[in-house]
């Protein structure tokens, strides 16, 4: 589980730096709603639609897919945890 903190976290905030807070929450709300697998793709489009590039996309694919894992295998309260900690809420 730590690792997958770490991948989601480190992916997310590297978004964050270039994309802003606002398209972190829209990509921890996409990883509430989905699977990992769906996460990823629709995370990776959602960054490509608002301009990210192609290195941003995947970052955040990635990064969402990792949140995702944790909701899933972990439970919500996890997920919230990691979330609430980098102020993504």
């Amino acid at each position: 589980m730590i690792r997958e903190i770490i991948l989601a976290t480190s992916r997310l905030k590297e978004v964050e730096r270039n994309m802003g807070t606002e398209t972190v929450k829209e990509l921890v709300e996409i990883a509430l709603e989905n699977s990992p697998s769906a996460s990823f793709g629709l995370a990776y489009e959602y960054v490509m639609m608002k301009g990210g590039g192609e290195r941003l996309a995947v970052l955040a694919a990635k990064g969402t897919r990792f949140l995702a894992k944790i909701r899933r295998d972990h439970g919500e309260q996890k997920f919230w945890e990691v979330v609430e900690k980098h102020g993504w809420r």
